[in-house]
């Protein structure tokens, strides 16, 4: 692999890891494990929420999506969990903005 492209990515993570949005996420989800039960909901909900969004790409129907809306609305109570999710979603939206840009700016189909 060339050693251009290795140290240009150590960059990037470095960018990313450093980054206020980064920061930000790392600061909610330490608040959040500092409470068990709470980090415990988070993940199955997480985890219903990535099942969802699986089986909606592989043509199921929105079979759960309106009980994964609702859940999240009662999640998103919690300030902290609020906090937690938008700090999550904020850096899901920075990582898909990069991988948009990388297969953007080559010819990579």
């Amino acid at each position: 692999m060339e050693t251009e492209v290795l140290k240009e990515t150590d960059v990037l993570i470095h960018s990313i890891i450093t980054s206020d949005i980064y920061k930000g996420y790392r600061e909610s989800l330490e608040k959040v494990a500092r409470y068990p039960e709470l980090k415990e909901r988070l993940d199955r909900f997480r985890t219903r929420n990535y099942e969802v969004q699986s089986s909606m790409e592989d043509g199921s129907t929105f079979d759960g999506l309106e009980d994964l809306e609702r859940e999240k609305r009662e999640l998103t109570q919690n300030p902290l969990l609020a906090e937690f999710l938008a700090a999550e979603l904020a850096l899901c939206r920075m990582m898909q903005e990069v991988m948009d840009r990388l297969v953007e700016s080559l010819d990579f189909e």
